[in-house]
């Protein structure tokens, strides 16, 4: 990182219009050599300064204000702690809750960084544990902007944080198109998830209403539950124009399968759709069967780990049917039927799969 800082400074004041310094581990003390080139270079649209180290012992957000200072034309900026394939570049670091504290604390500083960057339209701010007083922050420095993607998963985000978290969806709603609010996939990211509630549920989906521009929304393992699946199904109704949703992790049950089904029937344009980890049993699998032959553009879709096995693998009876008249289906997570005979499970997998190499 160092050797690369300072090759940047001949540019400096030149054209360059993206700069990726992830996993540099450049910590503050690159940050600060760092700052000074940045600042030369004007036409910068996207930095990507993810997996760096900006976490305890350091005054990151200073160093990160002054390094953002004077780039005006800034579009895209990434500083998720996580790289691009959900890896933890420093899982002790992340394990020890003092220093999880401290990253805390720092992230409370690093979000009031954006507020000079009025023309940013990407953000990602994911697997900071930043908590609610951190969300808090950045909702009020992201209130003047127009965010067309937003990434602050596994963030620590609990029922307390629910008011400031529809607040900031609510003031990007007529902008925003892709919005991840859930967890990382990893062990720690899970553990980070934001685990808003039923109830946080409720007043995101009152926020989520007249979105009506957005393809992307991942809220896996926000522990949403019946309740709040019945609250949600009511906005993704009017969300007609997803095209990848993600719902894993939720525990909505029969009922809340039932729920949601009907909204999803109207995002006939829905390419990935992924309701894991839901429990929806053979209850919710009917549900589903109906909304899912709609889909006609779905082409991966993940129902794993929904016991669908139980009572003689009833729901997936049920699935089967309609995931065969799924024309663009060619990826299909069906984990979990390891309690099934292989002959029913090999005359399932035919069934589904039909002239069609999944």
């Amino acid at each position: 990182a160092w050797a690369f800082v300072a090759a940047c400074g001949a540019i400096s004041g030149g054209s360059l219009t993206a700069l990726d310094l992830s996993l540099s581990n450049m910590c503050a003390e690159g940050l600060e050599l760092l700052a000074p080139t940045l600042q030369g270079l004007r036409e910068l649209r996207r930095l990507d300064l993810s997996s760096n180290s900006l976490g305890p012992g350091h005054d990151c957000a200073a160093a990160l204000g002054k390094a953002l200072s004077s780039l005006m034309n800034l579009r895209q900026l990434i500083l998720g702690v996580f790289d691009a394939g959900g890896a933890i570049t420093e899982p002790a670091q992340l394990d020890d809750p003092y220093q999880k504290r401290n990253t805390a604390a720092q992230a409370v500083g690093l979000a009031s960084a954006i507020a000079p960057l009025r023309h940013l339209a990407r953000l990602d701010f994911s697997g900071h544990a930043m908590g609610a007083a951190g969300l808090e922050r950045l909702e009020a420095a992201a209130r003047g902007l127009s965010l067309a993607e937003l990434d602050i998963r596994s963030n620590r985000l609990g029922p307390e944080a629910a008011d400031s978290l529809a607040a900031l969806i609510a003031s990007h709603r007529s902008s925003v198109r892709s919005l991840r609010l859930g967890a990382i996939d990893c062990a720690l990211g899970y553990r980070d998830r934001n685990h808003v509630g039923p109830a946080g549920i409720g007043a995101l989906a009152s926020a989520l209403m007249g979105s009506r521009g957005i393809t992307a929304l991942d809220m896996s393992f926000m522990e949403c539950g019946e309740d709040g699946a019945t609250a949600l199904a009511a906005a993704l109704g009017q969300l007609w124009s997803i095209t990848r949703l993600a719902l894993s992790g939720n525990s909505i049950g029969p009922g809340g399968a039932e729920a949601v089904s009907g909204a999803l029937a109207q995002m006939e344009g829905m390419t990935s759709l992924d309701l894991s980890f839901n429990g929806v049993r053979a209850a919710g699998a009917t549900a589903l069967s109906g909304t899912l032959r709609r889909l006609g553009a779905v082409t991966w879709l993940d129902l794993s780990y929904n016991h669908l096995c139980e009572d003689g693998a009833r729901g997936l009876a049920h699935l089967a049917p309609a995931l065969a008249a799924m024309p663009s289906l060619h990826g299909l997570d069906l984990r979990d039927t390891g309690g099934l005979p292989l002959a029913v499970r090999d005359g399932l997998a035919a069934e589904v799969a039909g002239s069609r190499s999944l």
